[in-house]
Protein backbone atom coordinates (compact mmCIF):
# COMPACT_ATOMS: atom_id res chain seq x y z
CA UNK A 1 0.00 0.00 0.00
CA UNK A 2 1.29 3.72 -0.77
CA UNK A 3 -0.37 6.98 -0.80
CA UNK A 4 0.27 9.88 -2.79
CA UNK A 5 -0.70 13.67 -2.43
CA UNK A 6 1.02 16.64 -4.46
CA UNK A 7 1.00 20.04 -2.85
CA UNK A 8 -0.35 22.92 -5.00
CA UNK A 9 2.14 25.66 -5.71
CA UNK A 10 0.21 28.33 -3.71
CA UNK A 11 0.00 26.09 -0.31
CA UNK A 12 3.89 25.54 -0.66
CA UNK A 13 4.17 22.90 -3.59
CA UNK A 14 6.11 19.46 -3.05
CA UNK A 15 4.41 15.94 -2.38
CA UNK A 16 4.25 13.41 0.21
CA UNK A 17 4.65 9.76 -0.29
CA UNK A 18 3.70 7.45 2.12
CA UNK A 19 4.51 3.56 2.31
CA UNK A 20 2.50 0.77 4.16
CA UNK A 21 -0.12 3.27 5.12
CA UNK A 22 -2.46 6.22 4.45
CA UNK A 23 -2.44 9.59 6.25
CA UNK A 24 -5.95 9.35 7.69
CA UNK A 25 -5.94 12.86 9.16
CA UNK A 26 -6.14 14.59 5.77
CA UNK A 27 -9.22 12.79 4.69
CA UNK A 28 -12.24 14.88 3.94
CA UNK A 29 -15.19 12.35 3.78
CA UNK A 30 -14.79 8.04 2.69
CA UNK A 31 -12.65 6.90 0.26
CA UNK A 32 -13.79 5.92 -2.43
CA UNK A 33 -12.34 2.66 -3.73
CA UNK A 34 -11.99 1.95 -7.82
CA UNK A 35 -10.92 -1.96 -8.61
CA UNK A 36 -7.77 -1.49 -10.68
CA UNK A 37 -8.38 -2.96 -14.17
CA UNK A 38 -4.69 -3.58 -16.14
CA UNK A 39 -2.36 -5.76 -15.40
CA UNK A 40 1.00 -3.49 -15.43
CA UNK A 41 -0.05 0.47 -14.64
CA UNK A 42 -2.59 1.91 -12.23
CA UNK A 43 -5.53 2.19 -14.06
CA UNK A 44 -9.80 2.90 -12.95
CA UNK A 45 -12.56 3.22 -15.57
CA UNK A 46 -13.54 6.90 -15.04
CA UNK A 47 -17.23 6.63 -15.72
CA UNK A 48 -18.01 10.44 -17.46
CA UNK A 49 -16.99 13.86 -17.28
CA UNK A 50 -19.15 16.73 -16.78
CA UNK A 51 -18.36 20.69 -17.58
CA UNK A 52 -20.86 23.65 -16.32
CA UNK A 53 -23.26 20.40 -15.23
CA UNK A 54 -23.46 19.33 -18.97
CA UNK A 55 -22.69 15.64 -19.67
CA UNK A 56 -19.81 14.87 -22.08
CA UNK A 57 -20.47 11.42 -22.37
CA UNK A 58 -17.08 10.07 -22.49
CA UNK A 59 -15.16 7.88 -20.19
CA UNK A 60 -13.13 4.63 -20.34
CA UNK A 61 -9.71 3.72 -18.68
CA UNK A 62 -7.18 5.99 -17.10
CA UNK A 63 -3.82 5.79 -15.97
CA UNK A 64 -3.04 7.45 -12.39
CA UNK A 65 0.01 8.67 -13.50
CA UNK A 66 2.28 10.60 -11.04
CA UNK A 67 4.96 11.50 -13.63
CA UNK A 68 2.28 13.10 -15.91
CA UNK A 69 1.58 16.80 -15.32
CA UNK A 70 -1.86 17.00 -17.31
CA UNK A 71 -5.19 14.60 -18.09
CA UNK A 72 -4.58 12.81 -21.37
CA UNK A 73 -7.12 11.66 -22.85
CA UNK A 74 -8.10 10.93 -27.14
CA UNK A 75 -8.44 14.01 -29.16
CA UNK A 76 -12.30 14.10 -29.30
CA UNK A 77 -12.95 13.56 -25.79
CA UNK A 78 -10.71 16.11 -24.78
CA UNK A 79 -12.11 18.83 -27.75
CA UNK A 80 -15.43 18.15 -25.75
CA UNK A 81 -14.47 19.39 -22.65
CA UNK A 82 -12.92 22.44 -23.95
CA UNK A 83 -16.30 22.94 -26.45
CA UNK A 84 -17.80 23.31 -23.06
CA UNK A 85 -15.58 26.09 -21.40
CA UNK A 86 -16.05 29.33 -23.82
CA UNK A 87 -12.47 30.72 -25.49
CA UNK A 88 -10.74 27.60 -25.68
CA UNK A 89 -8.76 26.92 -28.52
CA UNK A 90 -6.10 24.47 -30.15
CA UNK A 91 -3.14 26.76 -30.54
CA UNK A 92 -0.78 26.53 -33.11
CA UNK A 93 1.53 23.48 -31.47
CA UNK A 94 -1.63 20.80 -30.94
CA UNK A 95 -1.76 22.63 -27.44
CA UNK A 96 -5.44 23.45 -25.91
CA UNK A 97 -5.22 26.61 -24.48
CA UNK A 98 -7.95 28.77 -21.82
CA UNK A 99 -8.19 32.20 -21.37
CA UNK A 100 -5.66 32.69 -18.15
CA UNK A 101 -8.51 34.86 -16.06
CA UNK A 102 -11.61 32.22 -16.06
CA UNK A 103 -13.08 31.79 -12.68
CA UNK A 104 -16.91 30.95 -13.09
CA UNK A 105 -16.94 27.94 -11.23
CA UNK A 106 -19.79 26.71 -14.14
CA UNK A 107 -16.74 25.51 -16.07
CA UNK A 108 -15.02 23.13 -13.42
CA UNK A 109 -14.02 20.00 -14.51
CA UNK A 110 -16.07 17.03 -12.88
CA UNK A 111 -14.63 13.56 -13.45
CA UNK A 112 -16.53 10.84 -12.45
CA UNK A 113 -15.59 7.93 -10.60
CA UNK A 114 -18.11 4.96 -8.94
CA UNK A 115 -20.69 8.08 -9.01
CA UNK A 116 -18.98 10.48 -7.38
CA UNK A 117 -17.66 14.07 -8.71
CA UNK A 118 -14.26 14.48 -8.13
CA UNK A 119 -14.16 18.11 -9.45
CA UNK A 120 -11.35 20.46 -10.27
CA UNK A 121 -12.38 24.47 -10.16
CA UNK A 122 -11.36 25.89 -13.17
CA UNK A 123 -8.77 28.16 -11.75
CA UNK A 124 -6.96 24.61 -11.03
CA UNK A 125 -7.87 23.26 -14.62
CA UNK A 126 -6.15 26.48 -15.73
CA UNK A 127 -2.04 26.03 -15.97
CA UNK A 128 0.67 28.08 -16.75
CA UNK A 129 0.48 30.72 -19.09
CA UNK A 130 1.71 29.85 -22.83
CA UNK A 131 5.09 31.03 -23.45
CA UNK A 132 5.76 33.40 -26.63
CA UNK A 133 9.36 31.66 -27.44
CA UNK A 134 9.61 30.76 -30.83
CA UNK A 135 5.87 31.01 -31.88
CA UNK A 136 5.23 33.08 -35.18
CA UNK A 137 4.98 36.89 -35.00
CA UNK A 138 1.67 36.87 -36.20
CA UNK A 139 0.60 34.76 -33.23
CA UNK A 140 -0.24 37.17 -29.36
CA UNK A 141 -0.35 34.07 -26.77
CA UNK A 142 -1.35 36.92 -24.14
CA UNK A 143 -4.19 35.90 -21.52
CA UNK A 144 -4.14 32.40 -22.60
CA UNK A 145 -2.76 29.11 -20.56
CA UNK A 146 -2.54 25.85 -20.69
CA UNK A 147 -5.03 23.88 -19.97
CA UNK A 148 -5.39 20.68 -17.86
CA UNK A 149 -6.51 18.30 -20.49
CA UNK A 150 -4.43 17.63 -23.08
CA UNK A 151 -4.87 15.02 -26.36
CA UNK A 152 -3.03 11.78 -26.29
CA UNK A 153 -2.74 9.15 -29.35
CA UNK A 154 -1.70 6.03 -26.75
CA UNK A 155 -3.21 6.33 -23.71
CA UNK A 156 -5.11 8.21 -21.17
CA UNK A 157 -3.55 9.52 -17.94
CA UNK A 158 -4.75 11.57 -15.10
CA UNK A 159 -1.84 13.50 -13.97
CA UNK A 160 -0.95 16.04 -11.96
CA UNK A 161 -3.48 17.89 -12.10
CA UNK A 162 -5.83 15.70 -10.04
CA UNK A 163 -3.39 14.83 -7.69
CA UNK A 164 -2.75 17.84 -6.53
CA UNK A 165 -6.32 18.20 -5.39
CA UNK A 166 -7.03 14.52 -4.38
CA UNK A 167 -5.43 12.10 -2.39
CA UNK A 168 -4.91 8.56 -3.82
CA UNK A 169 -4.00 5.77 -2.71
CA UNK A 170 -2.32 2.41 -4.46
CA UNK A 171 -3.28 -0.84 -2.54
CA UNK A 172 -1.64 -3.73 -3.96
CA UNK A 173 -3.40 -6.21 -1.84
CA UNK A 174 -6.45 -5.31 -3.04
CA UNK A 175 -5.95 -4.59 -6.72
CA UNK A 176 -7.53 -1.17 -6.33
CA UNK A 177 -7.41 2.41 -6.22
CA UNK A 178 -8.61 4.88 -3.32
CA UNK A 179 -9.84 8.37 -4.05
CA UNK A 180 -10.22 11.19 -1.24
CA UNK A 181 -10.98 14.20 -0.78
CA UNK A 182 -8.13 15.81 1.19
CA UNK A 183 -9.67 18.60 3.77
CA UNK A 184 -6.67 21.09 2.80
CA UNK A 185 -7.53 21.85 -0.26
CA UNK A 186 -10.55 23.68 -2.09
CA UNK A 187 -11.41 20.72 -4.13
CA UNK A 188 -15.15 19.76 -4.01
CA UNK A 189 -17.02 16.81 -4.45
CA UNK A 190 -20.40 15.45 -4.33
CA UNK A 191 -22.33 12.56 -4.01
Amino acid sequence: LFAVKFIKQELGGGGELTFGNYDKSIIKGDIIWVNNTDEYFWTAILDDIYVDDIDLEVGGPFIFDTGATYIFASCSMVERIYDSIPGSQLFVDGTWVLPCNHTDNKYDVKLLFKNLNFTIPIKDFIQEPVNATGLPDDIDPTGLCIGGAQQSDSDYIIGAVFFKLFYVIFDQDGDRIGLAYRKEVNGSSSY
